[in-house]
C-alpha cells in the first residue's frame, strides 16, 4: 500500500494526451498490478483521470494525472509479481495549517478561509480505513507516503504565520498518520515545493524524523 496525498500537484494537471506510446503500454502494464483510490472513489486498475470542468478549460486538457502515474509504472518494472494499492486524497489550494492539519481547529481553518472546506487529515486516513478493512491484516503492508504541499501555506496572503509553523505542522501530521496506520516507521516521501521557508522546513523535518 502507497498513500499519496497533498494539493494541486498532487491532485495533477499533467496532459494525458502527452503519454507517448511507450508510456501507454507501461502504464498498461502497471494496470495489472496496480489498484487507484482516488478520493474516496471506488478501487480502478491504475489510470489518468477525468479533470473537473474548470481545470480542463484552464489547462485545456481532456484527461491529466498526478504523481502516481509515473511512480506505479516504475514501481512495477521493480516489482512485476507483486500487487499494490494506491490510496490517494489531494485538494488544490488546500493548507497543511488549515485542512490537512492533524490538529484541526474552527480557528485554524477559518484563519486559512477554509472553514467550510473538507477535514482532508481525517478524510485522508477514513480513505486508508475504509480500503484496509477490506483485507486481512496479514494480506497488506503500508510501504510509504507521498506528500505534495506547501503552496497554499507558502502564500503571503495569510501572513508568516503558516510558514513560521510548517515545520511543527508537518512533524505532527507524519506522527500522526504512522501513528494512525500503526507504522512507527512508515516512509514519508516529501516533493519539495513551494517558497524558502517552507522548503527549508520540509528538509528540517527529514533530518530529525526517520525515513523522512
Amino acid at each position: 500500500v502507497f498513500i499519496f496525498a497533498g494539493q494541486s500537484n498532487m491532485a495533477g494537471a499533467a496532459n494525458a494526451s502527452n503519454l507517448t506510446n511507450v508510456d501507454i503500454k507501461d502504464l498498461e502494464n502497471a494496470q495489472r498490478n496496480i489498484s487507484f483510490v482516488n478520493n474516496g472513489n471506488k478501487s480502478i486498475p491504475l489510470n489518468v483521470t477525468t479533470p473537473a470542468a474548470w481545470k480542463r478549460k484552464k489547462f485545456q486538457l481532456d484527461s491529466c494525472f498526478g504523481p502516481e502515474i509515473f511512480f506505479g509504472i516504475e514501481l512495477s518494472k521493480k516489482h512485476p509479481n507483486k500487487k499494490f494499492l494506491f490510496i490517494k486524497r489531494s485538494k488544490g489550494g488546500s493548507s497543511l495549517y488549515g485542512s490537512w492539519n492533524s490538529n484541526w481547529t474552527k480557528d485554524k481553518a477559518q484563519y486559512m478561509g477554509e472553514l467550510n472546506k473538507p477535514k482532508l487529515f481525517y478524510e485522508l486516513i477514513n480513505d486508508v480505513d475504509r480500503e484496509l478493512s477490506k483485507y486481512d491484516k496479514s494480506d497488506y503492508q503500508i510501504m510509504g507516503m507521498l506528500w505534495v504541499q506547501g503552496e497554499s501555506d507558502s502564500s503571503q496572503k495569510w501572513g508568516p504565520l503558516p510558514s513560521d509553523t510548517y515545520r511543527d505542522n508537518l512533524t505532527n501530521l507524519i506522527k500522526s498518520l504512522r501513528s494512525k496506520f500503526k507504522s512507527s516507521e512508515m516512509p514519508f516521501m516529501i516533493l519539495q515545493v513551494g517558497s524558502k521557508k517552507i522548503g527549508n522546513a520540509m528538509k528540517q523535518v527529514s533530518k530529525e524524523l526517520k525515513n523522512v
